[in-house]
């Protein structure tokens, strides 16, 4: 009964987790934060944070819930040094049950392990789908040396499991909402642009083409983006696109 309770805090959690990462109003390290501080409050140990692996070989900090955690992720994503560059290397996670027999292996992490009071750590994979590179590590420390419960090795996987499922939607949501941004800008512009060149061909009496040539050559001139010049003759402001002389000096006639 006490394993099922123990399952059923841990799956409300990851639900949780999960909510708030495709939550888009709410920052990425926040959630992340709140994650960490929950599987600290659950899952037991001193402190936990979270290690993200950024485009290149980079590491970076996204969360941790005290200064000794944060240092010790400073010093992981500085060095490469300690479980969590190691977890995100190989994919698997890396359970470290004395920080202290780790000096030969990792001498920065170790120091400052040891001046921090932090004596175990255990570092678990943010797997990316399809085999991808591991998006990063959920890093849990303790602050006397020991080997970590089986129940918990399972739990906090089960939570970097659902981080990582929550970040790889949340960066596709994102760059759907981008790509459609753009789509919708380019869309806004061709329409500017068109509708400005169908102003000045019957401001000018001249074919659409002839205007498009002044409004371009005059955008060039002017050192102006075209969208911004078409714009403004859109907008009928005083003295705004090209004079009807550029119309004549490009060869336009009248009708």
């Amino acid at each position: 009964m006490r394993e099922s309770t123990a399952e059923l805090k841990t799956a409300d959690l990851v639900l949780e987790v999960m909510r708030r990462l495709l939550d888009e109003t709410v920052a990425e390290e926040t959630a992340l934060q709140w994650a960490a501080e929950q599987s600290t409050r659950r899952l037991g140990g001193c402190a936990a944070g979270v290690l993200l692996a950024d485009r290149g070989d980079g590491l970076r900090t996204a969360a941790a819930t005290s200064s000794p955690a944060h240092a010790l992720q400073q010093v992981a994503a500085a060095h490469g040094e300690g479980p969590g560059p190691e977890c995100i290397r190989r994919g698997e996670s890396v359970l470290v049950p004395d920080l202290s027999a780790t000096e030969a292996r990792w001498p920065e992490y170790a120091r400052t392990a040891k001046a921090a009071g932090i004596g175990a750590a255990g570092s678990f994979p943010l797997h990316h789908h399809n085999g991808g590179p591991t998006l990063g590590a959920l890093n849990l420390f303790d602050a006397r040396p020991g080997a970590m419960p089986g129940p918990r090795v399972a739990a906090a996987q089960d939570l970097a499991d659902a981080l990582a499922l929550g970040l790889r939607q949340r960066r596709k949501s994102q760059a759907a909402h981008c790509k459609i941004a753009q789509l919708q800008q380019a869309l806004t512009s061709r329409v500017l642009i068109e509708q400005a060149k169908g102003m000045l061909a019957e401001r000018w009496q001249t074919d659409v083409q002839t205007a498009f040539d002044v409004l371009r050559k005059y955008a060039r001139a002017q050192q102006l983006r075209l969208v911004k010049v078409a714009g403004a003759v859109v907008e009928r402001r005083p003295g705004a696109g090209p004079p009807a002389a550029d119309r004549r000096q490009s060869g336009g006639s009248e009708r």
